[in-house]
């Protein structure tokens, strides 16, 4: 089949206004020959004075996607010592950016590859010269998430009414409180009557990928990649409209972790986030009775009984830490039998559930019951069965079975899906709790983020081409890639064409392709990667079949 080629006069074409802001970025990348293999890309050569010239199929291929990243390729051989290299690309910068006016608006990265293998004219002839276009589908948060709606951290809702206002919980401990006639219609006039609340948060690997939500921040002109104890989205309908606000919420929210220089951030609706304010905790340590004191320990990794986060909060059982977002601490020195725990509002609402019910185990297992401050001392013989009941588990997941010798037993059922709102009761105080941090002003509806910032270690570009492990075929259509670093709690989203990861490649990587398959490369693998190549070949596990949601993602990352 003959292919017809629209050739473009340059002349004709209008620059935009704002062309001169896309630059090249980046020192050149040396290699001894570029090769690329990767899926959706265009080669538009360049060769010596030849005109551009793109086929009208890869026109229309352009114009329903996204132009993510341009590779710039060349050869450092040179005939004259004074040849300009540099000024040479910028002008095919500029005639490219005329011929793709697209170029201008998607504002893709472009990165120079220089070939090094060339010592004569012939053998820098017979390379490839010119622009390798990798294009897909619009990776905007919005894109992302709703791509991800199916499987992603659903909304709790719940009815507010707007005379009143209300003070809502969260199952994990969080509480949201709103003023009386504090929402508004687009009109800025009162809502009358009720309006729905939809309330979620984020704070795992897995949530973090499936929300959609960027996890960097430009701060001036440096990109750093935020390390989160938690994010949440909180948002108000009324009929099916969106509704606003005119005073700001507070949200109470219990974090993942207590880090230091830990700040608060609001998102843009463009995906851009901005400081507010840096946020201090609760105190850690609670002191009951002279010379006693519970201690918080927190980043020990457990591989048994409770299979959690190391990212949420660890609590030291004698020589045993476990991990969640229950809170327990050990009181130091109570004696060899037994020390004392204090749980978050979520465990102790099933521990009472289960410790009012006199058949139940745990009314032998614990002593001194103290419901002010949901605290209680714990028999050390049983305190992972103490575990296995109440912490992290809703009331619903708890089973009871009344067995035929007259006996009672209790078990964790399947989690299912995780509790929504619930209504608080008069002025019920917020107990001292560590890792909650109060008074949060979320000044308007939207997306907030509870951060560190870092800047990447020693980052190391990769341009992988993937295949399926199992079939040995290449993989096609790709739509996301994400990287997540294991030194952090977070996920980060690239094009798949072009990662980059922390050059200690301690990470994993999650790549979903537009038909919704999920492949994974695990930790080990990166561990084999040529750091010297930039074009690596990754044989991923194809896991579709294994992910229903987000626990399921989190589980097989192993985190």
């Amino acid at each position: 089949m003959r292919l017809f080629y629209l050739t473009l006069v340059l002349t004709l074409i209008a620059a935009h206004s704002f062309a001169n802001e896309i630059t090249i970025k980046t020192d050149p990348i040396k290699l001894e020959k570029y090769d690329c293999t990767q899926a959706n890309v265009i080669y538009l050569p360049t060769d010596f004075a030849r005109p551009f010239i793109i086929s009208k199929k890869d026109l229309k291929q352009l114009k329903s996607n996204k132009i993510h990243h341009v590779d710039l390729v060349y050869t450092s051989y040179k005939e004259a010592a004074d040849f300009d290299q540099i000024g040479l690309n910028e002008r095919k910068l500029e005639e490219l950016k005329k011929l793709l006016p697209q170029i201008n608006s998607d504002k893709p990265v472009i990165s120079q590859y220089e070939q090094t293998g060339a010592t004569i004219r012939s053998d820098a002839k017979a390379m490839f010269h010119g622009f390798v276009i990798h294009y897909g589908k619009d990776l905007t948060w919005q894109s992302k998430s709703e791509f991800f709606t199916s499987i992603q951290v659903p909304f709790s809702t719940i009815k507010i009414n707007n005379e009143t206002g209300g003070r809502v919980e969260y199952y994990t401990g969080s509480s949201i409180e709103i003023e009386p006639l504090a929402v508004v219609n687009k009109d800025g006039a009162s809502i009358e009557g009720d309006y729905e609340l939809y309330y979620r948060e984020f704070r795992t690997q897995a949530e973090f990928i499936m929300s959609g939500l960027p996890m960097t921040l430009d701060e001036n002109g440096i990109e750093k990649q935020f390390n989160s104890v938690g994010m949440y989205e909180i948002r108000a309908k009324k009929n099916g409209e969106e509704v606003f606000l005119k005073d700001d919420v507070i949200v109470n929210f219990q974090t993942t972790e207590i880090l230091p220089d830990v700040s608060f951030f609001k998102m843009s609706e463009d995906g851009h986030w901005d400081a507010e304010f840096e946020l201090d905790y609760d105190e850690t340590d609670i002191t009951f009775e002279e010379g006693s004191k519970y201690t918080l320990y927190s980043n020990e990794m457990l591989g048994k009984q409770v299979k959690l986060s190391k990212f949420r909060p660890a609590f030291k059982f004698g020589d045993v830490t476990f991990e969640g977002y229950s809170r327990i601490a050990d009181k130091t020195k109570i004696d060899e039998r037994q020390f004392y725990a204090i749980l978050s509002s979520q465990s102790w609402r099933v521990f009472k559930a289960l410790y009012d019910d006199k058949s139940s185990p745990l009314v032998d297992w614990v002593s001194d019951v103290n419901s002010e401050i949901k605290g209680m001392l714990l028999s050390r013989e049983k305190s992972v069965d103490f575990i296995e009941m109440v912490l992290e588990f809703p009331i619903e997941s708890i089973d009871k079975t009344d067995n035929e010798d007259g006996s009672t037993s209790y078990s964790v059922g399947d989690i299912g899906e995780k509790p929504g709102l619930r209504n608080l009761l008069g002025d019920e105080k917020i107990p001292p709790s560590p890792g909650l941090i109060r008074g949060l002003q979320s000044r308007g509806f939207g997306v907030f983020n509870c951060d560190q910032t870092r800047r990447i270690v020693e980052p190391l570009a990769l341009s992988p081409t993937y295949f399926d492990e199992e079939t040995g075929k290449q993989l096609e259509e790709l739509y996301v890639a994400s990287i997540v670093d294991l030194d952090m709690n977070a996920a980060f989203s690239f094009h798949p064409n072009h990662l980059v990861v922390n050059g200690n490649l301690n990470a994993k990587l999650v790549l979903f392709t537009r038909s919704k398959e999920i492949y994974i490369f695990d930790q080990s693998d990166f561990a084999k990667i040529n750091t010297n190549e930039n074009n690596v070949a990754m044989q991923l596990k194809n896991i579709t079949g294994e992910v229903k949601n987000t626990r399921d993602l989190q589980k097989i990352l192993n985190l």
